[in-house]
């Protein structure tokens, strides 16, 4: 089986070796933008009102564009006049007619795969990622790995797994950087990265005294990260984000929290205020999030 998957990705990868299509499309039609942003092709776009924006990363909800870098974070598909593309060069029938063999052995490999075994199977990996002199700043879940009961630094899957287990003790930061990692299935990542944004903007808010610096740096909008949390595909994140802003769990005071407020009086003791300013980062607009 590693054979037949090895040797689909090296005939699939021979692709990589024809240059990228850069294509223009002058008044394109709205379903046209939205599936060239699904398929994260999208490079920038210009509005019918002259404005410039960069759609890397952007992602769809219904007939909306939604990303992070957009001020507001959603524009409607309509809107746009003109859109500059990098579309993936054709792949010669010769490679899918040698790689049909291995796709049944790839398919049933995915099918029969869960998260655990996805996370820890396989060999195991021990990279600068996860060493322990990793400096917090980059990785800040460090402080949330658990050494073996000798003090081994774990491999890196059985770190992503153990993490995974106890997600609902991190705090916005290191699931964000878990939403990053490719290890994970794609709704898997999604779900990371939303509930890590909430969470970050929440705790900016969450302390006694006002940090005006945390508070800069928070994020605005709660929108997926492109293709790596969509795989190309509409999916229902707006309704995935109502369920995250409606759960409990979700403004639980964490341990991060706790660390981030002691130099400002600590965690305050009524955390409303911080869960309303929280649900400020709700991007779609003329709805807004669960109450």
């Amino acid at each position: 089986m590693r054979n037949g998957l090895v040797a689909l990705t090296a005939l699939l990868g021979l692709t990589a070796c024809y240059p990228v299509k850069v294509m223009q499309y002058d008044r394109p039609d709205a379903a046209t933008v939205l599936d060239r942003v699904r398929a994260g092709e999208a490079d920038r776009a210009e509005l019918t009102n002259g404005r410039r924006v960069d759609l890397n990363n952007a992602v769809t909800a219904e007939g909306l564009i939604c990303s992070a870098t957009l001020s507001p974070a959603c524009l409607s598909a309509a809107t746009v006049a003109r859109l500059e593309t990098r579309e993936a060069p054709d792949t010669p029938l010769w490679v899918y007619a040698v790689a049909l063999p291995f796709t049944p052995i790839v398919l049933v490999n995915e099918a029969g795969e869960g998260l655990e075994r996805a996370l820890t199977g396989g060999p195991q990996t021990f990279s600068d990622i996860w060493a322990a002199d990793a400096l917090i700043e980059y990785n800040p879940c460090i402080p949330h790995v658990r050494r073996d009961a000798d003090g081994a630094w774990p491999s890196d899957q059985r770190i992503r797994a153990d993490l995974h287990r106890r997600r609902a003790e991190l705090g916005g930061g290191c699931l964000v950087r878990l939403g990053a990692e490719y290890a994970y299935p794609v709704a898997t990542r999604r779900r990371l990265h939303l509930t890590g944004l909430v969470r970050q903007r929440f705790e900016a808010f969450a302390c006694v005294q006002r940090r005006p610096e945390a508070e800069a740096a928070a994020p605005t909008a709660f929108v997926p990260r492109g293709m790596s949390h969509t795989g190309g595909r509409e999916v229902d994140w707006p309704g995935e984000l109502r369920v995250i802003l409606a759960d409990p769990q979700t403004w639980a005071p964490t341990s991060d929290l706790a660390a981030g407020c002691a130099g400002a009086g600590g965690v305050a003791p009524d955390l409303s205020p911080a869960t309303r300013r929280a649900r400020e980062g709700w991007p779609i607009p003329s709805t807004g999030p669960a109450a």
